[in-house]
């Protein structure tokens, strides 16, 4: 796996309970129990429906459906399979979409809406709240300086864990522990930002739209 493989889908509001119900019923006992654990319908939707993404992925490259019974969890709650390829799954509003790479990846989809940047300035560096504090397109500028950060702290495994206002970015690479990262931007939805990243450069992704 050369390339970076994107799975994603745009949920329509009428998605309908028997499709969830098919869904489910796919599934291992492990992923059904993590599901069952989240209280309100929507995440569980999205939850449900990123699995869907990875059984997808895993088909592609000749891995049955058994596999997912083989999932295993991170301390950051990061999932992986052992013996497969790295994935990452996010989800923003009604965008739910996974990344696949032959080593760590991490991908961070959010929907652009208005922030209140001053309550946000932990997890900023003072350059980025200077540049966002005189931006005529703030709320875009946010969400694709966020989208960075998080992708990289899940590329890496640290979750929330990690400060993100030291987290410095230069021409979409991110220097860290004298290693350097990288960022792809994803073009999904002009309503959304969407980035991953991944410790190789100049990698080809492909993405792919999928219908649910």
């Amino acid at each position: 796996m050369d390339n970076i493989n994107v799975y994603y889908t745009k949920l329509n509001s009428n998605f309908s309970k028997e499709k969830f119900d098919v869904y489910y019923n796919e599934l291992p006992n492990i992923l059904k129990n993590k599901i069952d654990r989240l209280i309100r319908y929507k995440p569980k939707l999205h939850s449900l429906i990123g699995i869907k993404l990875l059984s997808i992925a895993l088909n592609d490259y000749h891995f049955t459906k058994e596999i997912l019974e083989e999932i295993q969890y991170l301390e950051d709650g990061k999932p992986y399979i052992p013996n497969t390829f790295s994935f990452n799954i996010s989800h923003s509003e009604s965008i739910i979409i996974c990344a696949c790479y032959k080593s760590s990846i991490g991908i961070d989809i959010e929907k652009i809406k208005p922030r209140n940047i001053d309550k946000l300035v932990t997890f900023l560096s003072k350059d980025e709240y200077a540049r966002l504090s005189i931006s005529k397109k703030q709320d875009h500028l946010f969400a694709e300086i966020w989208t960075q950060k998080e992708a990289f702290s899940k590329s890496i495994s640290k979750g929330m864990n990690l400060s993100f206002a030291n987290i410095k970015i230069n021409n979409l690479t991110i220097s860290y522990n004298n290693n350097s990262w990288h960022l792809y931007p994803l073009n999904i939805d002009d309503e959304y930002s969407c980035h991953i990243c991944i410790s190789d450069g100049g990698q080809d992704v492909n993405l792919r739209e999928i219908s649910l």
